[in-house]
């Protein structure tokens, strides 16, 4: 259950900071398990603090990228950026929120962001049809063996799909997401919970996976490095 708990120490980040932080690198890869299970976000190597100018208001305030004092060159994985900060080069906290939705995905499907093959896919390639046909056990991870609770599930891939809009403005705040995910926890008998409690070896698989893809160059990314 701790396992998607690690999101309050972002929800600090973005809303306990003054000024708020931006981590810029949410992926499997950054998320550590301690031997009781418990995931911790790590990394801050790229992460942002919001200047004084932009007031502490994590809600509105955005960051060129561009600006005089920032550089030009996008940070962050390819599989886990936000479109909107890729292709606009804007930065706010929903672009945490966006890579988190990625990662809850591959909680779900016990797949990688970037899913390998002629062509290589994003993970929400993967999953799109699959809503729209409302078909849950093509997207459950079926390592789980039907272990978990439908309605809950059905509740956090909804949540990871609104994490994952094309734009910010259409995600949820992480503090929203950290109250749905307590809701849908609170849904799951003891037995079912094993959604919220992966195997050890799915995160070092998805790390692994993620890793093949932290190079910002676009010759080395898939083709698609977003839904198309």
């Amino acid at each position: 259950m701790n396992d998607v708990f690690w999101i309050e120490g972002l929800d600090y980040l973005h809303h306990g900071c003054k000024p708020p932080i931006i981590h810029r690198d949410v992926k499997s890869a950054n998320i550590l398990l301690s031997e009781d299970l418990e995931a911790k976000i790590a990394d801050f190597g790229l992460s942002k603090v919001f200047k004084d100018s932009d007031n502490g208001n994590s809600e509105s305030a955005i960051i060129h990228v561009d600006d005089k004092n920032e550089t030009s060159t996008i940070m962050g994985t390819m599989g886990y950026l936000d479109p909107e900060y890729y292709k606009l080069m804007n930065l706010n906290e929903k672009s945490d929120i966006y890579s988190y939705g990625v990662v809850l995905l591959e909680l779900i499907t016990g797949l990688p962001a970037v899913i390998k093959g002629k062509p290589s896919i994003h993970i929400l390639e993967f999953v799109t049809p699959h809503i729209e046909k409302s078909d849950l056990s093509k997207i459950i991870d079926p390592r789980l063996q039907g272990k978990f609770d439908e309605n809950s599930c059905q509740k956090v891939l909804g949540l990871a799909i609104s994490c994952t809009a094309s734009t910010s403005i259409q995600r949820p705040t992480m503090s929203v997401v950290l109250s749905k995910l307590k809701q849908c926890v609170k849904m799951e008998s003891p037995s079912d919970r094993e959604i919220f409690e992966p195997p050890r070896h799915i995160y070092s698989e998805l790390s692994s996976s993620s890793d093949a893809f932290k190079s910002m160059d676009s010759s080395e990314s898939m083709t698609h490095p977003f839904p198309r």
